[in-house]
């Protein structure tokens, strides 16, 4: 490798982020040099050398992860199919890789909806909910590698969003991992009430400060 791609040493943060993550996940931890390489990059022209790869093997390994990236002061980026093509799936931290977080845990096809977890692929949903009649929308162009949780990200809405909407249109409710490794529930507020889509230990500090970042934009 030449020194203009040299990948550099881990730090000590990085070391340590390792070492735990080694100890408390199910899934695979890698920091070897072409490992590292091979998730610096997604479909975007930037090329960005993680400290730490994890590939979550459960999803308790996401809250685990932002604990330990919180505690050795590293950044977590989140990572799917990587055919983002503005940067979003690389970061100099810890990369999560929930690709193999790809079950479709239910189809309720009464209420047209479904459950899933952040590695399931646009394509595979639909196949699931084929037989019903049914599919997900938007109309991506990378439907057989974009990634659900990766859709969500990035509001992912194609070039006929007017007649199939943007992924936003289509979530109901998230379960999502703070910075602390706090887990917490998003649905629907009722009017301006941002704590009423919260749930979680959390639900109250956080809705404040959402109001606040909501204040200061308007």
């Amino acid at each position: 490798m030449s020194a203009r791609h040299r990948i550099p040493e881990l730090s000590p943060e990085g070391r340590a982020a390792a070492e735990a993550l080694r100890r408390e996940v199910a899934g695979e931890v890698w920091t070897t040099p072409l490992r590292r390489w091979l998730y610096s990059t997604d479909a975007s022209s930037y090329r960005v050398v993680p400290e730490v790869v994890l590939v979550a093997g459960s999803p308790d390994d996401l809250a685990v992860a932002a604990a330990v990236a919180a505690q050795t002061g590293l950044a977590v980026s989140a990572r799917g199919a990587a055919t983002s093509v503005a940067g979003q799936a690389i970061g100099p931290g810890v990369v999560v890789d929930c690709f193999k977080l790809d079950a479709v845990l239910e189809v309720d096809v009464g209420a047209r909806r479904a459950r899933v977890q952040p590695g399931v692929v646009q394509a595979a949903l639909n196949a699931a909910a084929a037989p019903y009649g049914l599919e997900f929308g938007p109309d991506t162009s990378t439907v057989d590698q974009a990634t659900l949780g990766g859709m969500v990200g990035n509001n992912s809405s194609g070039s006929r969003s007017v007649v199939y909407g943007e992924t936003k249109d289509k979530v109901l409710r998230l379960a999502g991992v703070l910075a602390t490794g706090e887990t917490i529930a998003l649905g629907p507020c009722a009017g301006g009430d941002l704590s009423s889509g919260i749930g979680g230990a959390a639900s109250a500090p956080l809705a404040a400060a959402l109001a606040r970042i909501r204040g200061r934009a308007r």
